[in-house]
């Protein structure tokens, strides 16, 4: 069989022992599909942005992780999560919903209104209480860390990773 050699000149290299362009992000598409992880990661190739009114998925994955890091963040343990009321919790996760789409607002004025920030809010601070619903009937924890950066060697490469959160038990 006569193979057929083509040269890579367009990528962007990924060289031994330095870090990996895209983080676990590269992992998860290289494992999904080769040829895309090539042409998003070292291509940098973009799939056009899906034109929507108000938030992204993307923009709500953000948000809801600031608002649970902020949450997190104060809260510390399981226990202050049982022990504190629904009211003073609802209050906190208002504010840090309401401040984050506030920011949003000052780049989409046009599309992120005040009445939009209101029901996103509502929908937002709904969805927050029933993932903390279930975090109450966890064994007791403290949360040790909180979107925590790292390197991830696997063979010559390192990949920057995040880990959201790391509770000790």
């Amino acid at each position: 069989v006569v193979m057929e050699q083509v040269e890579d000149i367009y990528g962007q290299q990924i060289i031994a022992n330095s870090v990996a362009p895209g983080g676990s992000k590269t992992l998860r598409l290289q494992a999904n599909c080769p040829f895309w992880a090539f042409a998003e990661i070292r291509l940098r190739a973009k799939a056009m942005p899906e034109v929507t009114l108000g938030l992204t998925p993307i923009d709500r994955g953000e948000l809801l992780h600031i608002v649970l890091a902020k949450f997190w963040q104060q809260a510390k343990t399981q226990e202050y999560l049982a022990t504190t009321s629904a009211a003073v919790i609802n209050r906190k996760l208002t504010t840090y919903v309401t401040e984050q789409l506030l920011k949003l607002q000052q780049r989409r004025p046009l599309t992120i209104t005040d009445n939009y920030i209101a029901l996103e809010t509502t929908r937002m601070v709904a969805l927050i209480n029933k993932w903390l619903a279930q975090e109450k009937l966890r064994i007791p924890f403290r949360v040790d860390k909180i979107e925590q950066q790292q390197l991830l060697r696997l063979g010559e490469l390192d990949f920057r990773i995040r880990i959201d959160r790391i509770d000790q038990l």
